[in-house]
């Protein structure tokens, strides 16, 4: 029995590919069928924010497996940042980590203007006293 995918337009039917070979392209049309009475389908679509919540996202996947964070630190109005003035063909964020023993450390998230898919994360040993070395996130991770 074969496992079949979402419904595919290939121009003149409606097609079912294997979800195997489905690849999803802006050229293609697809249908979005429910498996139950009543559901909605939300798509998220990038606002303003996007670039933002993207460097966020980053910055917590650059820290989450060192054991000494604990959380984001929310003290005061803004606990995340941007340097408009860091770099002209970069963009920096940054954000402030509670860690487990108290102390606060951050982490960067520079993003390069011309190619925006383009990021590398850092953030501040405190224990070594040094920014960890540049780390490039997966091009393909668009969460």
């Amino acid at each position: 029995m074969a496992t079949y995918g979402i419904p595919e337009w290939n121009g003149s039917a409606w097609t079912w590919p294997p979800l195997n070979t489905l690849f999803f392209s802006n050229t293609q049309w697809y249908a979005w069928m429910p498996m139950v009475n009543g559901a909605t389908l939300f798509i998220l679509r990038p606002k303003n924010n996007f670039q933002q919540d993207r460097a966020r996202l980053d910055m917590i996947h650059a820290v989450e497996n060192d054991p000494r964070f604990a959380s984001v630190n929310m003290d005061g109005n803004n606990p995340y940042g941007y340097d408009p003035n860091w770099d002209p063909s970069w963009e920096l964020h940054y954000m402030g980590f509670n860690l487990s023993d108290g102390r606060i450390a951050y982490a960067n998230q520079a993003t390069l203007k011309s190619n925006r898919l383009v990021r590398y994360t850092s953030y501040y040993d405190l224990d070594l006293g040094q920014w960890t070395p540049w780390q490039q996130v997966d091009l393909n991770k668009l969460y």
